[in-house]
């Protein structure tokens, strides 16, 4: 493309930061600029992706999965092909107050008594599921600060979902597709320590991390769909649940406020929908839809302050960010502010309303908090919610708008 092509496309679409009536050059060399990079990282990204997909045999390449000529970016339906995950492909990490070692925690095995005699498990105590995120595992830093955050609160059962093994780990694609299955071993080992040590719904907790938030979604639905019996769960928390792919599903093949008794999302970095393939480059991950009985959007819940346009591409910085304001309520210190936050009621509909001062109308049994402590109650004036976070921890502001 002609730089003065460029410029002249750049000129039409992108205001300038005065009232002048044509751009500076030095603008329109930085927005240029600034474009460039945005295109860079995507090629660089997806560059890389093709790259280790290529060099990856085909035997090695997703075992327990279909694909397409060894494709590791198949991203197309295959009616014919009956997708199998195996049981040892899904592990379950587990951490009580007698075996809380970061690295150390013991593998429950689903339906061998062995495994569940050997380990500390205790069907009387809240358990909670965490689920990781894409490229991540089982004992990603904000899972192992979770688990300890919860065992020094309560006396109970902490179990990491690791499903990092049943794909090749840069098919984003299959995983997506895998998500069902993935729901479904893991509704499948509840339902066995129900059966087993007496495991009741009001005491399971899901917490998951941008795709993991669906891995839980879908683990309550087969529970709801295949094992009826057991009753609905008590509360899955969503954080900054992934947007590219899920958003052109249907309602019920995502994360769903049926999924569970509760469920609380934050959105942290969320837009409007775009394809997969676009999310490197505008560092967009989450999605915005109200699809929680409660929904949190701390600043906006597109972009979190502090987080440049390299640390959303390299480190996910505001996808991530949602993991940083839950794991900082679950124990806050004494004299700690709280995540609390304005319903979008009468002159507060959007984030420029918020910013304006037009949402000061509160529940009436108050505010409502973002977090752990977020609870599901009677009396919600709506599903969304607006809050302002600091740049740096402590997050929480208070009542401070």
């Amino acid at each position: 493309v002609e730089p003065v092509v460029v410029v002249r496309h750049l000129r039409s679409l992108v205001p300038c930061p005065t009232a002048r009536l044509h751009c500076s050059r030095r603008h329109i060399y930085k927005i240029q600029t600034m474009h460039t990079f945005r295109i860079l990282r995507v090629l660089l990204f997806w560059g890389l992706l093709l790259a280790l997909c290529s060099a990856v045999p085909f035997s090695e390449l997703q075992k327990d999965s279909c694909s397409d000529l060894g494709d590791c970016l198949n991203i197309f339906d295959q009616p014919n092909c009956k997708r199998n995950i195996t049981m040892a492909a899904v592990k379950y990490y587990l951490w009580t107050r007698t075996n809380n070692e970061d690295l150390q925690p013991y593998q429950l095995v689903p339906h061998s008594a062995t495994s569940l005699e050997s380990s500390s498990f205790e069907g009387a105590r809240p358990t909670y599921f965490l689920y990781h995120a894409w490229l991540q595992t089982g004992l990603e830093q904000w899972i192992l600060q979770a688990k300890t955050e919860l065992l020094n609160k309560f006396d109970a059962n902490v179990i990491a979902v690791d499903w990092s093994g049943t794909s090749f780990p840069l098919n984003y694609f299959q995983y997506f597709k895998n998500a069902p299955l993935i729901g479904e071993r893991t509704a499948s080992l509840i339902a066995w320590l129900n059966r087993e040590r007496g495991l009741q719904a009001a005491q399971v907790f899901m917490v998951g991390w941008a795709t993991g938030s669906h891995m839980a979604g879908f683990t309550g639905k087969l529970l709801n769909n295949q094992h009826s019996s057991f009753g609905k769960i008590a509360r899955i928390t969503g954080l900054s649940p992934t947007g590219p792919l899920w958003n052109d599903v249907p309602a019920e093949e995502r994360l769903h406020k049926e999924d569970a008794t509760f469920l609380d999302v934050i959105h942290a970095n969320g837009g409007e929908p775009i394809p997969a393939i676009l999310a490197p480059v505008v560092g967009q991950w989450g999605l915005l839809d109200t699809i929680g009985q409660v929904n949190f959007y701390p600043n906006g819940g597109e972009r979190q302050p502090g987080c440049s346009s390299l640390s959303e591409t390299v480190k996910m910085c505001s996808h991530f960010r949602s993991s940083l304001y839950w794991l900082e309520t679950i124990n806050p210190k004494p004299d700690q502010n709280e995540f609390v936050s304005w319903p979008a009621v009468g002159e507060c509909s959007t984030w420029d309303d918020f910013l304006q001062g037009k949402c000061t109308t509160c529940d009436p049994s108050g505010c409502p908090v973002m977090g752990f402590n977020s609870q599901q109650k009677s009396g919600y004036l709506s599903t969304r919610y607006f809050l302002k976070t600091n740049i740096a921890s402590p997050f929480a502001r208070g009542e401070e708008q």
